[in-house]
């Protein structure tokens, strides 16, 4: 996140009947280590052109290796291995998201 800055994104996904439209607008307190993430979806329906429009923030926390560790350990727990979301790497700086596989 303090790396990779998060950005405004747009998805549009449809068939035959319906067609989505997606925005995220993500809002970072970096003094928090929170990202509030704004969603707004446009649902159509194809045949009648009706639209809904849906609107929900996420709010999500970022956490570092070290505070992992941290809250591990209060729980009494031990951090055994970590890796980068769907790899087999590290986490590190170019990691948006991580697994973290511990035992108490």
């Amino acid at each position: 996140v303090i790396r990779q800055w998060p950005r405004i994104t747009e998805k549009t996904l449809s068939d035959d009947s319906t067609r989505v439209h997606r925005v995220a607008t993500p809002e970072v307190h970096a003094d928090r280590n929170v990202v509030d993430v704004s969603y707004t979806v446009e649902v159509t329906d194809l045949d009648t052109r009706q639209t809904e429009l849906l609107r929900e923030t996420h709010s999500m926390r970022y956490l570092f290796t070290p505070e992992i560790e941290l809250l591990l350990e209060i729980a009494g727990m031990k951090l055994l291995e970590s890796r980068a979301w769907m790899s087999d790497d590290s986490p590190g700086f170019e990691s948006w998201g991580a697994a973290f596989i511990a035992k108490g």
